[in-house]
């Protein structure tokens, strides 16, 4: 099933790693990803990174007491499922697949969901208070947080325990009763074994174990002082692995209780408080085990101080961190430039982002609080390059990757079958055909009037929508809804991406295999491409294989009138691409009876019409050339264009004028888009070259014209005059001829017909409930006229004129009626 938002906090993370082997996975339920990790542990360059800041959100932190960002947390949150694990393993592939770790798992459902949800997004709701983080990352643990309570707790859950306020050593339970055992296993231990002692004392064991791994970090000879008190002893731990889970366990009259998670059994990790100086920040549980027990395997005692030197590390102890150390912690792209973030004790010096290709923008000071410094510059930075900040003294923090707000935090969605198969394929296949469907859902939430564009940036970058939308479905769907980047035979992405040109629909695996992954819920048949970029294949065209497949045409036509009706609040995007397809499986027969095709094509094209407009010229210029094929086929359903009951010809009249288009407006290049193989199956009219030939027709044309098409068959010699005003030839009854041609196109008023011809002539205008006459000579000269007014249209009177009149005159028209008729366009 799908997740909104997965969480990691680490104090170490490998983000090579992670990119690596974790990302698809997380991606491949559709999440956000955040990852927040010690900006002094970081341990890959920038440079080595792909799809930081792009597919996911870094977030380098550092407590503000100096002391080590420690928690290790893993959070995958769905609307009514959520995972949470709570451990000692960092983000790197040692923490996550090598060394022996301890980890508490979580998952629930809004029947079971546990109150340490809530209590963990408490904490993760006040952290952002006690570390050095920039607002962006500081928005993305919030988010997290807001998804974790958002349904009321059902059960307790296990006690969660940190040390923001309240040093973890100092919320250690009282035992219920004599505590017969303690073990505790930490690779770390401060040198004094002040923490360690603390434990002992608070619990009072009859018995107390110390499992040491090989190579832990602490004092042989105060771990052998420890030992000598009564009941105590140290093991090694038998395993040819490291040991890096964190435990204190114990046994009292009620059963076996753990303390799990990230603290070791050290002065700074269960003494302090993160805001004390040099108090590291931790997370863990309280866990009631019952007669289950934790404690790793155990050799021999160790009892020398030398025997317990030779199992710890001679590894000289890390340099002392410098406090002071300016740090760059996001380079955020926000219009027109970036936005900064650096912690040091001055924002003096802090002068410009560089590029690695030596491009230099100066940076200018928003706000500051406290050590953090936030700086703004308009510097035209490509998503995912490699920048700096240069100091005032030519030294640089970084490297690091710019975050793209928009695209970290679109979450990928059904990644588009046509990734991986062509349309013909795709079309043909229910599975793959319905894949596509729920893409184009997805497509649907990626809206272009309100999404950030992208500036005119080096390299020609689409827009940032674009990008989200290509992140969420992959690019093969934009394209295959837009045109113009590429033909429905040419979706692919031919040039080797450098890190600078970074492309989110591309696979994060690193060797470009199909990254379909299993869920993190583990649910089945959970198929979710996120984005290898495969070419559609030019062979075989989808309405030919439908016309030969029309049990599979008449799947799709039914598919298509399901979800027109959940098309509601679309955006422009998806309901282009929606029509694109129902253009196809239209052409291919999907619906058998023309008219209702064409009325399957109406009603896409009406939503696309009332769709808002897009900020975005690429989706305007889509939406023209949309337009006028289904324009084009929508008046291939029209059977006469002078019959007032056609409903196809009302219909295309109204979608014509709520169009607005002129030809000049529409691209020939999208038309032949649009327009793909339709020719097929609704004939020769539907070739781009037929449908750019008629644009003036479909667009320009007004319904008076467009009905003189039709009629000229019966009256040849017809013209349009103007705009409102049909001439004819009348070689008897002048009059006769005119009020039958005025009859046939009543509908269209106000309209107005000239006959004329050897016995005279007359010219008839027919408003509603009046009706001007004007008779003239065969010369063509005026001889008497009348305005008439009429309950019915003119169909009562084409042979004989009405008996009353409320005005006559002889000779031409009044002067002020006749420069009215004009203005309408019922006179030439």
């Amino acid at each position: 099933m799908p997740a909104e938002e997965v969480l990691v906090l680490s104090y170490t993370a490998d983000l090579r790693f992670f990119e690596r082997v974790c990302l698809s996975e997380a991606r491949a339920v559709g999440a956000r990803v955040t990852v927040v990790h010690d900006v002094a542990a970081d341990l890959v360059p920038a440079e080595e990174l792909h799809h930081a800041g792009v597919h996911y959100t870094d977030v380098p932190v550092r407590c503000r007491s100096d002391g080590e960002f420690h928690p290790k947390l893993l959070i995958a949150v769905a609307a009514d499922r959520a995972l949470v694990a709570i451990g000692s393993g960092n983000a790197t592939a040692s923490g996550w697949h090598h060394n022996g770790e301890l980890w508490t798992t979580l998952a629930a459902d809004v029947a079971d969901w546990p109150g340490t949800f809530h209590d963990l997004a408490g904490w993760l709701e006040a952290l952002p208070d006690y570390l050095y983080i920039d607002d962006f990352g500081r928005e993305r643990m919030e988010a997290a947080a807001a998804a974790l309570s958002r349904h009321p707790a059902q059960t307790e859950g296990p006690r969660l325990v940190h040390n923001l306020d309240v040093p973890i050593g100092y919320r250690l339970p009282r035992p219920t009763g004599t505590v017969s055992r303690l073990s505790v296993a930490s690779p770390f231990l401060d040198e004094k074994a002040v923490a360690l002692r603390h434990v002992t004392e608070h619990f009072s064991p009859e018995q107390a174990t110390l499992a040491l791994t090989d190579n832990a970090d602490a004092d042989a000879d105060t771990l052998a002082a420890w030992a000598q008190r009564p009941g105590a002893a140290i093991h090694a731990i038998d395993s040819e692995r490291y040991f890096h889970g964190k435990l204190v366990q114990w046994t009292d009259d009620t059963g076996t209780h753990a303390l799990v998670g990230s603290a070791n059994v050290t002065v700074a990790a269960l003494l302090r408080t993160t805001g004390q100086h040099h108090g590291n920040c931790e997370l863990g549980l309280f866990c009631d085990l019952g007669s289950a027990d934790l404690t790793p395997p155990l050799a021999d005692e160790l009892t020398a101080s030398d025997e317990i030197a030779g199992v710890l590390t001679d590894a000289p102890p890390p340099p002392a961190r410098d406090a002071h150390t300016p740090r760059l912690l996001r380079v955020l792209l926000a219009e027109p430039g970036v936005l900064v973030t650096v912690v040091a004790d001055s924002s003096d010096g802090v002068d410009a982002v560089v590029t690695a290709a030596g491009e230099r923008y100066p940076l200018t000071l928003v706000e500051s609080t406290g050590r953090v410094h936030q700086f703004a510059g308009s510097a035209d930075v490509l998503i995912g390059a490699v920048c700096y900040v240069e100091l005032a003294d030519g030294s640089r923090l970084g490297p690091v990757r710019p975050t793209d707000p928009v695209t970290v935090i679109a979450r990928p969605g059904t990644s588009s079958p046509l990734e991986g198969a062509r349309l013909t394929q795709v079309l043909s296949d229910p599975r793959l055909s319905e894949r596509l469907f729920r893409a184009l859902a997805d497509l649907a939430a990626v809206r272009p009037e309100d999404t950030p564009q992208q500036r005119g940036a080096a390299g020609g970058q689409p827009a940032r929508w674009r990008r989200t939308a290509e992140l969420v479905v992959g690019s093969a769907l934009v394209r295959l809804a837009l045109g113009g980047a590429g033909s429905d035979a040419d979706l692919a992405d031919d040039g080797d991406a450098s890190a600078a040109d970074v492309d989110p629909g591309d696979a994060v695996s690193e060797v470009g295999e199909d990254d379909d992954v299993t869920s993190l819920f583990d649910e089945e048949d959970a198929e979710v491409d996120t984005g290898v970029l495969d070419p559609l294949d030019a062979t075989g065209d989808p309405v030919s294989a439908l016309i030969a497949d029309s049990v599979t045409a008449g799947r799709l036509a039914r598919a298509i009138d399901r979800r027109l009706t959940d098309t509601e609040g679309w955006s422009l995007v998806a309901l282009l691409a929606l029509l694109r397809v129902t253009l196809i499986v239209a052409a291919g027969g999907g619906w058998p009876d023309r008219l209702d095709a064409a009325d399957a094509v109406a009603d896409v094209l009406d939503r696309v019409l009332q769709a808002p407009p897009a900020a975005d010229q690429d989706v305007e210029a889509a939406r023209r050339a949309a337009v006028l094929v289904a324009l084009a086929v929508v008046a291939t359903a029209v059977e006469r264009w002078d019959e007032p009951d056609d409903p196809f010809a009302a219909d295309f009249e109204r979608y014509r004028s709520g169009a607005s288009l002129t030809p000049s407006e529409v691209a020939a290049e999208r038309v032949a888009h649009y327009s793909a193989d339709l020719d097929i199956g609704f004939g020769s009219m539907l070739t781009a070259d037929s449908v750019l030939d008629a644009a003036p027709f479909l667009l320009a044309s007004t319904a008076l014209e467009r009905a003189a098409e039709t009629l000229t068959a019966d009256y040849p010699g017809l013209q349009v005059a103007a705009p409102r005003l049909l001439r004819i030839p009348a070689a008897t009854n002048p009059y006769t001829a005119a009020m039958r041609l005025l009859t046939r196109a009543a509908h269209l008023a106000p309209v107005a017909v000239h006959a004329g011809g050897p016995v005279g002539e007359v010219y008839a205008a027919w408003r509603p409930k009046a009706l001007v006459l004007q008779r003239g000579s065969a010369a063509g000269a005026p001889t008497v006229g009348g305005v008439h007014h009429l309950v019915v249209g003119p169909g009562a009177h084409t042979t004989t004129p009405p008996r009353s009149a409320s005005r006559t005159w002889r000779g031409p028209l009044p002067a002020e009626l006749a420069l009215e008729l004009t203005a309408a366009g019922l006179l030439a």
